[in-house]
C-alpha cells in the first residue's frame, strides 16, 4: 500500500492528471491504508473472548447428574425395593393389602446377607405377582427392634388381611425355602368348617392336619 502513493503520482504525470488531483487521490489511499493497519493491529492486539459452548456444558452437567438419573431408575425398576423408616414400611403393606409381601431384614456388614441378595432378586423377577422390599438394619434400628428383629439375614411373609405369616431366619444356602413357601401359598388353602375336631390352619397353606 505504501509503494500506490509513487505510482498514482507517476500515471498521474503520464495522464496529465493536476497535481491538486493526484496529490488528493494519494492521501485517500494512504489514509484508508492506515486505517486498515489500525484495524488489523487492534483486531491482533485485542483480547479474545472464550468462546461459549453450550455443548460441552451440557455434556458436562448430563454427566454429573447421570450417577443420580441411574440410581433413581434403578430404584424404580428394581425387583426389591428398599423401605426406610415405618412409614414407608406401613405404606408399602398397605399398598398390597391383597397380595403377597415379602421383606428381606439386612445389613451393609453381613456377608451372609450380601450373598443372600441376588438369589432374592432372581426369586421376585420370577415371581412378579409377589412384592419383594428389604429392609437395611443399621439405617432402621429402631424399628428393626421394634419388629423383633434378632437375626441377619431375616424373611418376612404378608399375606394380605392374614397379616405376617411366615418369619424365619434364611442363609444364602437356604434360599430354596423362599421359593418353596411361595408356591405354597400359590395353592391357596380353603376354609374348613369347625366340626368340633382339629383342623387346617387355613391361614398357614403349609400346616399339616393334626
Amino acid at each position: 500500500m505504501v509503494l500506490l502513493a509513487p505510482m498514482i503520482t507517476a500515471l498521474a504525470l503520464a495522464f496529465h492528471v493536476p497535481a491538486a488531483a493526484h496529490a488528493g487521490v494519494a492521501q485517500r489511499v494512504g489514509n484508508a491504508h492506515s486505517w486498515q493497519a489500525v484495524r488489523l493491529e487492534q483486531s491482533v492486539s485485542a483480547p479474545r473472548t472464550p468462546c461459549t459452548q453450550p455443548g460441552r456444558a451440557m455434556a458436562r452437567r448430563a454427566a454429573v447428574a447421570a450417577p443420580r438419573v441411574a440410581a433413581q431408575m434403578a430404584t424404580d425398576t428394581a425387583t426389591v425395593r428398599r423401605l426406610n423408616g415405618r412409614e414407608e414400611y406401613d405404606r408399602a403393606l398397605g399398598d398390597n393389602a391383597d397380595s403377597m409381601v415379602v421383606i428381606k431384614y439386612y445389613a451393609s456388614w453381613c456377608r451372609a446377607c450380601k450373598a443372600l441378595g441376588p438369589k432374592v432378586e432372581k426369586i421376585a423377577r420370577t415371581h412378579p405377582e409377589v412384592a419383594f422390599y428389604e429392609i437395611e438394619f443399621e439405617s432402621n434400628k429402631p424399628m428393626c427392634k421394634e419388629l423383633g428383629i434378632k437375626v441377619l439375614p431375616w424373611i418376612e411373609f404378608y399375606n394380605g388381611q392374614a397379616g405376617k405369616v411366615e418369619s424365619f431366619s434364611c442363609g444364602p444356602s437356604k434360599s430354596a425355602q423362599i421359593t418353596e413357601k411361595l408356591k405354597a401359598y400359590e395353592v391357596g388353602a380353603c376354609t374348613l368348617k369347625d366340626d368340633g375336631e382339629n383342623g387346617v390352619d387355613a391361614s398357614d397353606p403349609t400346616a399339616k392336619k393334626k
